[in-house]
């Protein structure tokens, strides 16, 4: 966990996970207080720790969800323009990937799922591709380690419905992944 302070208070936070042998940091999530000029200023002092901490650690992947901005819904233009602050930052959406988040109630139905992006980054310049097996990797992380983490701590008594329905939505998500070739990454590809 990381907050980024101007002035003396604390105007924005992030929380991350890295793991250095999968080369990956999972950001969980990057909130500011608001939008204004002290609040963008702490997020940007937020992604350049980010960054120095990732390059001394050797660690070049950098993913994390955004939700799909789906026309016509309320959140459309929100959703559209947290895909676009990240880009600028040198997030790139991974096209192709139809990337299901669980329903965080802990469920564990797939009633509850929703579609959502996978974002991709690195602590250096932005790749201009990568393979699909990485891409594979990100998504076996997040379902089998990730969210395995998130749900066995709220629903201790439940680990073997948790892992049965996580272990089911990654192979859902993986049947529809290449295991070979690479995938473009630019910006605005699904914003």
């Amino acid at each position: 966990m990381m907050a980024g302070q101007v002035d003396g208070r604390s105007r924005a936070f992030l929380m991350f996970h890295e793991d250095q042998r999968q080369n990956l940091a999972v950001i969980d999530y990057l909130v500011s207080r608001g939008q204004g000029e002290l609040d963008n200023l702490a997020v940007k002092k937020l992604l350049a720790r980010l960054r120095d901490t990732l390059t001394r650690a050797g660690v070049q992947n950098v993913v994390f969800e955004v939700a799909l901005p789906v026309k016509g819904s309320q959140s459309y233009e929100r959703d559209r323009a947290r895909i676009r602050l990240f880009e600028k930052s040198g997030g790139r959406v991974i096209p192709g990937l139809e990337y299901l988040a669980p329903s965080m109630d802990g469920a564990f139905d797939p009633a509850g799922e929703e579609p959502s992006l996978l974002m991709v980054g690195s602590p250096g310049a932005s790749p201009d591709s990568i393979t699909w097996p990485t891409v594979r990797m990100f998504v076996s992380y997040l379902y089998g380690t990730w969210y395995r983490n998130w749900f066995s701590h709220r629903h201790a008594g439940r680990l073997d419905a948790m892992d049965k329905y996580l272990i089911g939505l990654r192979d859902r998500v993986l049947a529809r992944v290449p295991t070979s070739g690479k995938v473009p990454l630019t910006s605005n590809q699904r914003s």
